[in-house]
């Protein structure tokens, strides 16, 4: 089960073929324009046509009802359960007997933590004998007035998304110090039981594990992992250490520092991160490095590419989750007119559309391209562009289509022929572990067909595989 934020729908996904409860069915058939994507069991032919009487959704089928906030008549139903509806924004119906319960705490812990403003009230509700479990989230917009978006084609459900690691119940920073220390200490060095410990904590775990080290034992934690560990095992325990902000502005430093620049570096951080991270990554640059990022990349960049990273830099991308429609129409014919619909390229104009665009404004935008143009917008940004302001603006488009399915092809591509990139590879890894590596392992096995702990383990070798493997999980 899953929402849209942007417009407004609502949508019920079945794990396994179950009946829809009659109080249920007659509700939705009563109104204006359901849909059932995916089913062809039932011979559904359209998008407009009507649940069938005694339906039942099939394994993968999925119900939308468009625009919530006209479904009165499922309002109504949950003011007769003496629920108050606020002015909304959105509102997630979770059935109990469709969707485990496991499911339903794990999505109402997930989307309280999204939207911070949101009520969550559960209820009960007694239907032909049976208790349906109704879990509502309601959100209210300032002014009680909700938007309406201009009706288009559904933009993308807002997802969400699991790390692999999770903070670890029980924590004792000073057990775990412990444990380090007696790792470390002596002949030889106990690699396992360092793996065991930071493979299992959260990166804000691993910040008072260090505390309490040199609390313990007045050491610093990572002088001495440097010193009982070399290559590629500790390059990745070493990043894992690292504060996430910190790690990503030691990265971008590292990537114009000396010699040459790793582009793709500036571009998997800066094109990808959301506002308030690029901003804290700004900050921190400046007080760990004292250094300016901007005056770095004009040092280290030129042209339209440059151009591109110095705004990405400003963390200024609209995040409002609306999709405003029309907008997006407009902004489609703006692109196709800059690039595919005249003679050269004017630059500026995508520079402008996608810099600034929220994520879910772009996709509408990359959906109404295609309509414009009879090409999506990927490929005409291939045609018009080259190098690496080519490969800044596709990783922007990526991140607005499926963020996941990027930073999956990245992963793939660090290991794919001779040689692995193993800074890649331990960046993402280790970025992501907390955010989308659960989505990034589903995206990869759906791209490649293979997963991405088989991948790994065929291209690494020891510790450094091991806690890999550790962080990613089977």
């Amino acid at each position: 089960m899953c929402f849209s934020r942007q417009d407004k729908s609502l949508s019920i996904r079945q794990p396994v073929s179950t009946p829809i409860l009659p109080f249920l069915e007659d509700t939705l058939r009563q109104e204006e324009g359901p849909i059932l994507q995916h089913h062809r069991v039932l011979g559904i032919k359209g998008q407009q046509d009507i649940l069938p009487q005694g339906a039942t959704l099939p394994l993968g089928a999925t119900l939308e009802l468009p625009r919530l906030e006209e479904c009165h008549l499922i309002l109504e139903l949950l003011q007769a359960l003496g629920l108050v509806c606020l002015p909304l924004a959105l509102a997630l119906v979770a059935i109990h007997s469709l969707l485990p319960k496991a499911m339903l705490e794990v999505d109402q812990h997930k989307f309280q933590r999204m939207y911070q403003n949101a009520s969550v009230i559960a209820s009960s509700h007694h239907s032909e004998g049976q208790e349906v479990q109704l879990l509502i989230m309601i959100v209210g917009y300032a002014g009680g007035q909700a938007p309406s978006p201009m009706p288009g084609p559904p933009a993308a459900m807002v997802q969400c998304t699991q790390g692999t690691i999770q903070a670890a119940p029980n924590f004792d920073a000073g057990r775990d110090a412990e444990i380090l220390r007696k790792a470390m200490k002596g002949f030889g060095t106990d690699e396992q039981a360092i793996i065991n410990v930071v493979a299992n904590r959260s990166n804000d775990q691993r910040q008072k594990i260090k505390a309490a080290f040199k609390t313990m034992y007045g050491k610093d934690l990572i002088k001495d992992l440097k010193s009982e560990l070399s290559g590629n095992v500790e390059e990745l325990i070493l990043a894992l250490f690292m504060p996430r902000t910190y790690y990503d502005a030691w990265s971008l430093r590292h990537a114009m520092k000396g010699a040459g620049t790793q582009e793709r570096v500036l571009i998997e951080i800066l094109c990808t991160r959301t506002n308030q991270e690029i901003r804290e990554i700004v900050n921190c640059y400046k007080s760990e490095f004292g250094r300016d990022i901007e005056q770095d990349i004009r040092a280290d960049t030129s042209g339209h590419f440059e151009r591109l990273l110095i705004s990405m830099c400003q963390g200024n991308r609209d995040e409002n989750q609306t999709v405003d429609y029309q907008k997006a129409q407009e902004d489609a014919q703006r692109l196709y007119q800059a690039g595919e619909g005249k003679l050269g390229t004017d630059e500026s104009c995508f520079n402008m559309v996608l810099a600034s665009r929220s994520f879910p404004q772009l996709k509408a935008t990359v959906e109404a391209y295609s309509r414009i143009a009879n090409r999506d917008l990927l490929s005409s940004i291939d045609r018009e562009f080259s190098g690496n302001v080519e490969r800044g603006l596709k990783t922007i488009l990526q991140c607005a289509l499926n963020r996941p399915a990027f930073f999956a092809e990245r992963l793939y591509y660090s290991m794919k022929g001779a040689g692995t990139d193993d800074s890649t590879l331990i960046r993402i890894i280790v970025t992501r572990s907390e955010i989308d590596l659960v989505q990034i392992k589903q995206m990869f096995a759906q791209m490649y067909q293979k997963t991405l702990a088989t991948m790994i383990a065929s291209d690494t070798s020891g510790d450094y595989r091991r806690l890999l493997l550790a962080i990613v999980g089977q």
